[in-house]
């Protein structure tokens, strides 16, 4: 029996050090649950998506791809914002289907290519051309609506409503409400209440997830003081407003909205009309010559394009000694402390603080003796592993015979380079050709499959 609650506004690791949510654990703890779908919705990127999808599926849970986008307050092209939170107001986005995914792949890759200013911000004139097959909400409460009513501007609150609603199909848009304890939760859920009775909207209960149980609250609080380069005992420092950001069952949900129970009921609705089907496993490996004296780039560009040529992504996770070092320097543990601690640890490339505490004597020793150690070896295996940054592949390049953002999400690096939102594993099932440097370098030619899944390489 499925429960009647589902989570549409979820943050993964993806969510680049402001989430602890491993994907496959909140998808085995949304199956644990009896919940029948599951939304992902990571700040400003689709990192996960694909990664997301195939382990949801693998749960028996039905994947909900979205993103939580950064919307600018006038138009994307301008940067005259003088702060992030001026810059980019929140926004919802789940796709219902394969127009909507595409739609949704369009604007996160619009985000990063066109609208930077402190975050990939899209604005309402491309949200309004690419809305088909995707429902919108109103977000948090840095949302645009929920900032307008927080600030006291009743107009201006009314007339964003009324943009979002004529952007989205006829029962599309919804007005989110959420409650962590906050007390601006409530002012806003309760002007959203009245205004969705105003407009003809429904309301729809997220808890905003951020780690996976209630007890991962610590390792996330630590996580943030990582990010911020704070301390964890800086007065100031930017936290969390409580343990509440975590999976919560279908019974606290209900327990907190018991006043609007049908909140929790257009979860449902949303999530049934939420249906992507991916085509995976296609694996595709067209033919391309190199003629001689061409560079990479430039041959490749010209002959498919300028957005049909980029680098693949790779995501660097924390290691074990990073880790420890992470956590002890915001515990306000000394550099000779911390040194001591991560020098314990042996050297090897796979090596994790689980296998540390086996392998070494030393370690395992003051783990069990030193009690401000133990909590930081165990608060470290909490965030160990987990992305913390993304880069670019130093060889491979994927190319396509049109624009690569029909299919794939894009961002930039520092220079400017195109760069994909996928790794190599999820381009590969999604069919896309993907080249090495060296292997381009050296060759004159790569033929067509013969079907058998491996490409052939002449003249290599």
């Amino acid at each position: 029996m499925h429960s009647n609650f589902v989570h549409l506004h979820v943050h993964s690791e993806y969510s680049l050090l402001d989430a602890t949510c491993r994907i496959h654990e909140l998808a085995a703890r949304t199956a644990e649950l009896k919940m029948p779908s599951l939304a992902l919705s990571d700040h400003g990127n689709l990192f996960g998506a694909i990664e997301f999808y195939k382990e949801c599926r693998k749960a028996g849970v039905k994947p909900i791809i979205g993103c939580e986008v950064y919307l600018a307050p006038g138009s994307r092209l301008d940067r005259e914002a003088r702060s992030s939170m001026e810059a980019s107001p929140h926004f919802l986005l789940l796709a219902k289907n394969e127009t909507g995914y595409r739609n949704l792949v369009k604007l996160v890759s619009a985000a990063e290519l066109e609208g930077m200013h402190y975050k990939p911000r899209i604005d309402k004139e491309i949200l309004s051309r690419h809305a088909e097959g995707l429902i919108g909400t109103s977000a948090c409460l840095a949302g645009e609506i929920a900032r307008h009513i927080l600030a006291g501007r009743a107009t201006d609150a009314e007339k964003s409503i009324d943009d979002f609603k004529n952007i989205f199909a006829p029962g599309d848009f919804y007005l989110e409400i959420a409650d962590h304890g906050i007390p601006e939760q409530r002012v806003v859920a309760a002007e959203l209440l009245r205004y969705g009775k105003q407009f003809g909207l429904k309301l729809v209960a997220t808890n905003d997830v951020h780690y996976v149980r209630k007890e991962h609250a610590a390792a996330h609080d630590l996580l943030l003081c990582i990010q911020t380069g704070a301390k964890i005992s800086d007065e100031n420092r930017m936290k969390f407003h409580g343990p509440e950001f975590y999976l919560k069952t279908a019974e606290e949900m209900a327990a907190l909205f018991k006043d609007v129970p049908e909140a929790l009921a257009t979860t449902l609705e949303i999530a049934e009309k939420c249906n992507l089907q991916i085509e995976l496993g296609k694996n595709k490996f067209p033919a391309y010559a190199v003629p001689e004296g061409e560079t990479r780039e430039s041959y490749l560009r010209q002959k498919h394009g300028e957005r049909s040529v980029a680098q693949v992504i790779t995501f660097g996770t924390r290691g074990a000694k990073m880790a420890i070092r992470d956590v002890g320097r915001v515990m306000g543990l000394s550099s000779d402390e911390v040194d001591r601690l991560a020098k314990m640890i042996p050297f090897d490339p796979k090596m994790t603080l689980e296998k540390a505490l086996k392998e070494s004597s030393d370690f395992k020793r003051v783990y069990d003796e030193e009690g401000i150690t133990r909590f930081v070896i165990d608060s470290a295996m909490a965030l160990e592993g987990i992305v913390r940054q993304a880069g670019a592949h130093a060889v491979r390049i994927v190319i396509s015979d049109h624009d690569l953002t029909d299919d794939v999400p894009l961002t930039q690096d520092d220079q400017g380079a195109l760069v994909t939102q996928y790794t190599t594993e999820p381009l590969g099932e999604l069919g896309l050709l993907m080249l090495d440097f060296f292997r381009l370098n050296h060759a004159k030619l790569l033929t067509q499959s013969d079907g058998a899944g491996a490409d052939k390489r002449e003249s290599l």
